[in-house]
């Protein structure tokens, strides 16, 4: 009878830990490109298996992390990671000559693959000092409080590129934190609370201080993607103090006036 019992307890126990089980995503990487890891929030926390696999957060941006491989002759590995939102995503990372996926989006615990674009620092860099001399052709923008929030230009070139502008019209420092993006439905706008959907940047510039009665000017750039009739894009800027400009909003006829990039 306790053998019995013994037993039963072992079967529940191994039945109670295969449902709590979470699988692994294959992630293939090499050592001369970066593989993009995107996040719906903030990278809290990572462990990686050997010293094999190279991992940082993408420079400016808290929900991006970048993976590479420190040899070719690497053996698959881990990798864990913890977002501030509580959830966990584990990794099975093995070396690839040539990885087909570089840029890999997280979206309602679904693999998304959104591009195989692959643009390092360095040219991430050039290419947003080229986006910020380009004509600028939008006049979109919010005000609050003396603060001028603009949209600039919309610019095509692999990527999305956003040109943004910032006036400070008060006597006091604005110390901006971030630049967050999403999609809004607006059908059901009038019903319940908007329901959105975020969008990463691939590139996300560090938002210094505008002085009081200063200018400054952002480039940020995202995954090329469209704006369906029924919703709308949300561009809203946030400050030290955790509040948050009214957001710039638009939809798919703004991003049709997108242009080329001038080179």
């Amino acid at each position: 009878m306790k053998r019995l019992c013994v037993i039963l307890m072992l079967g529940m126990a191994s039945k109670l830990f295969s449902q709590s089980s979470i699988g692994s995503y294959s992630l293939q990487i090499t050592c001369n490109k970066t593989t993009n890891l995107i996040f719906p929030y903030p990278v809290k926390s990572v462990d990686r298996g050997t010293r094999d696999l190279l991992v940082q957060k993408a420079k400016g941006i808290e929900n991006v992390l970048q993976v590479k491989a420190n040899r070719a002759t690497m053996q698959p590995t881990n990798l864990s990671v913890f977002t501030s939102d509580g959830k966990f995503y584990s990794f099975i990372a093995s070396y690839a000559a040539d990885p087909k996926i570089l840029t890999i989006s997280f979206s309602a615990d679904t693999l998304i693959h959104l591009t195989n674009v692959f643009m390092n620092d360095e040219a991430l860099d050039s290419m947003s000092a080229l986006v910020s001399r380009q004509k600028k052709f939008l006049h979109r923008s919010v005000r609050d409080a003396g603060i001028v929030f603009h949209l600039k230009g919309i610019y095509f070139d692999r990527l999305l590129w956003f040109c943004f502008s910032l006036d400070n019209h008060t006597p006091i420092d604005f110390v901006p934190t971030r630049i967050s993006f999403s999609l809004a439905d607006t059908r059901s706008a009038k019903r319940t609370a908007l329901q959105e959907r975020r969008l990463s940047p691939v590139f996300h510039p560090k938002l210094a201080t505008v002085e009081a009665h200063g200018k400054a000017t952002w480039v940020v750039a995202l995954v090329p993607f469209t704006i369906p009739r029924h919703k709308r894009m949300l561009c809203t800027l946030s400050d030290s103090d955790g509040n948050s400009l009214p957001a710039l909003r638009f939809g798919h006829r703004a991003l049709l006036k997108g242009r080329t990039l001038l080179h």
